[in-house]
């Protein structure tokens, strides 16, 4: 007797596990549908004039490498001392970037010593 109640609770077990995989089977195909998105034709962002977006390739300025003549270094040299040495580019360097910078960021909005402290 005992074995024809273990045998009927495990065909009732197993057909509830067969309804809870269906429902739950059932629960993700519905929210599936529900969330699915709608294909529609994608639109092109319109500019002011009417036209659409313009495409311009990083590459469309692009100049390929091309080796430049090797002089001497003894001229290369002779050419930098008649300009008037390394401190005519560092000269150049620093108003370049003094040129760069606004003005709010050259001067400390903080004061400071000689020694770097306030």
């Amino acid at each position: 007797m005992f074995l024809i109640v273990l045998i009927e609770a495990t065909a009732i077990v197993r057909s509830v596990a067969a309804v809870v995989i269906t429902a739950t089977a059932l629960m993700f195909f519905l929210v599936s549908v529900v969330t699915a998105q709608v294909v529609t034709e994608p639109r092109l962002p319109q500019n002011a004039s009417g036209q659409g977006v313009q495409f311009k390739s990083s590459f469309s300025e692009y100049v390929p490498y091309t080796e430049q003549s090797i002089e001497s270094w003894r001229e290369a040299n002779d050419r930098v001392g008649e300009i008037g040495g390394w401190r005519v580019y560092a000269k150049e360097a620093q108003q370049t970037r003094t040129q760069d910078k606004p003005e709010a960021l050259t001067s400390p909005t903080h004061p400071q010593t000689k020694e770097g402290k306030q």
